[in-house]
């Protein structure tokens, strides 16, 4: 079994809500790849998705919402994988 680590996991999960709240889009919604973009809209996705724009607290609310919070819990996941698929 492999599992990301729980921290990168739920950086990276920040990372990507960030650049699509940046984006304008919803759960869910594509958007024009990032290297088919002008450099004016490439910076200005860089401007307003940096973390460093953002406090804690931003972070912190994230991390205690219901998705994050399922994602992350692995021994969960794992009882509930085990249940149809046992050793």
């Amino acid at each position: 079994f492999l599992a990301r680590d729980l921290v990168e996991r739920a950086w990276s999960a920040m990372t990507m809500e960030l650049r699509n709240k940046a984006r304008g889009l919803k759960p869910g919604e594509f958007d024009t790849p990032y290297e088919e973009m002008d450099v004016p809209t490439r910076n200005k996705l860089a401007r307003d998705s940096d973390p460093a724009n953002y406090d804690d607290d931003y972070f912190m609310e994230k991390l205690v919402q219901r998705t994050h919070k399922e994602r992350s819990d692995y021994a969960t996941g794992l009882r509930k994988w085990l249940n149809h698929f046992p050793k």
